[in-house]
């Protein structure tokens, strides 16, 4: 029901139009499959759990559950060094 009402309702950040006039199906079709992501030799990488951790160096990061069994790297990041002008 709230469903129905939020698409079917005037929106005023649409000029008062609801939000069913302005959708259109995407033209680009989502693949079944990603390929898998190639990482450097020596990369960190780590797969996060399904509470949304992962463990680095004996320590527990929260990365969050939307990365879940996912994997990624870790990098380190280099700050800009400030200009001395």
């Amino acid at each position: 029901m709230a469903q129905h009402l939020q698409l079917r309702a005037p929106h005023e950040a649409l000029g008062l139009e609801t939000p069913i006039t302005r959708y259109h199906p995407s033209h680009r079709s989502f693949p079944g499959h990603l390929p898998d992501i190639a990482y450097w030799p020596g990369d960190a990488v780590r797969k996060v759990d399904s509470d949304g951790f992962i463990s680095f160096k004996n320590r527990s990061l929260r990365i969050g559950k939307a990365f879940r069994r996912q994997a990624g790297r870790l990098a380190r990041y280099r700050w800009p060094m400030a200009s001395s002008t």
